[in-house]
């Protein structure tokens, strides 16, 4: 069975719109998550429809506890939205400190999961075991839960930015877009990729141009586990990461006009003309 894919974080010191990161990345042996069952995944479909009284998300998810990991815009001025499902407060101080707290943004910082819910398409967002330590009831939760947690406030959402790793490729940019009416820009991890928070990171605050893919070099720790420390150079048993692309539409367009490496300037819509 595979393993889970989780990425800790250190540290992080923003110098001019950069990000200097010291970071381990953890990969678990056996994956807990398998404990959620068939019946588990039934259960959450059959709160498709009853969700919204119980506050269950689309796959049984406490909405509670994802609205606990919200962060709503601290002053009029400010329009960016953040869902971290870490440890809650990193993201959002991360974006203001690089001086990104009014880009009409969502921030999503989450583990990711395919082969959820109906034929094993769907995926969910799911928070990391700091936040939500009995992995065995670990919650996944759905672009709608997203939605519904923001509120009216999803409708002015244009960027949405996505941390998880998209190792099944289950990840549907049209599914966000349906409850994020108004995103036009996304974020996030090509089809079968690792999220590894540094390039997660430097993908809000760096430019395009500085953000690259790096090595993954694994090295197994006292405590059994296997840490991965990224380098620019190959190494023996390197895995190849990827940096997060932007797939930018243009309004009421489903089709992209364009892919490309992300970086902080296209939060802004004069950086995303074709």
């Amino acid at each position: 069975m595979a393993p889970t894919p989780a990425c800790v974080f250190l540290g992080a010191k923003p110098v001019n719109n950069s990000i200097r990161l010291r970071f381990k990345t953890i990969l678990k042996r056996p994956a807990r998550l398998a404990g959620l069952t068939a019946a588990a995944l039934l259960a959450g479909l059959a709160t498709n429809r009853a969700g919204a009284s119980d506050g269950r998300g689309e796959f049984g998810g406490d909405l509670g506890f994802l609205k606990s990991c919200y962060t709503a815009p601290a002053h009029p001025e400010e329009s960016n939205h953040y869902l971290d499902l870490w440890n809650r407060t990193s993201l959002p101080a991360l974006a203001r400190a690089n001086g990104l707290t009014n880009n009409r943004a969502l921030f999503i910082d989450s583990h990711g999961r395919g082969g959820v819910a109906f034929l094993g398409r769907r995926f969910a967002f799911h928070p990391h075991r700091d936040a939500f330590p009995d992995e065995a009831k670990t919650p996944l939760y759905s672009a709608r839960d997203l939605a519904r947690t923001l509120g009216p406030a999803a409708t002015n959402i244009h960027n949405i930015v996505v941390g998880a790793c998209n190792v099944e490729g289950h990840l549907d940019l049209s599914e966000l877009r349906r409850h994020f009416i108004n995103a036009t820009n996304i974020v996030h991890l090509p089809a079968g990729k690792l999220g590894f928070k540094p390039l997660f990171y430097a993908a809000i605050v760096n430019p395009a141009s500085a953000n690259t893919g790096q090595y993954a070099i694994p090295t197994l720790t006292a405590g059994g586990w296997t840490a991965y420390h990224l380098s620019k150079e190959p190494a023996s048993g390197a895995l190849r990461t990827s940096p997060y692309v932007a797939t930018l539409f243009h309004p009421g367009q489903a089709t992209p006009f364009r892919v490309q490496i992300a970086g902080r300037e296209l939060l802004e819509p004069a950086s995303r003309q074709p």
